[in-house]
């Protein structure tokens, strides 16, 4: 995927790098203002996964406002050991396989 298809929004512009575009999916685990900058820039059928937990919005109320917009707030921990178990071990696996890599670490002498 080209590097400026996925933006870490406290890190740069993210408004001004999309300009004029619009984004099918956002991950989001921010708060405050960088909630609604990236509802914003959600594309109309566009999916707003909720990780964070400090700006929770209403799913009906978004969704009446945007219509065709999916908001789905996320709690890793309401799925159960079960469950976790198989996400970690899928996740695992597609380390395993290349498909996903480490991201970059950087670490200084103390």
């Amino acid at each position: 995927m080209p590097d400026d298809f996925i933006l870490d929004p406290p890190a740069v512009g993210f408004r001004e790098a999309f300009a004029g575009r619009r984004v099918d999916v956002v991950l989001n685990s921010l708060a405050r203002e960088f909630v609604d900058a990236s509802l914003e820039l959600l594309a109309p059928q566009g999916r707003f996964v909720e990780m964070g937990r400090t700006a929770l919005r209403d799913p009906e109320e978004l969704t009446r406002a945007n219509p065709g917009m999916t908001y789905a707030p996320v709690e890793l921990g309401e799925a159960g050991p079960e469950r976790m178990g198989e996400i970690l071990r899928t996740v695992v696996g597609l380390f395993e396989a290349g498909v996903l890599e480490p991201l970059p670490v950087r670490a200084w002498d103390v």
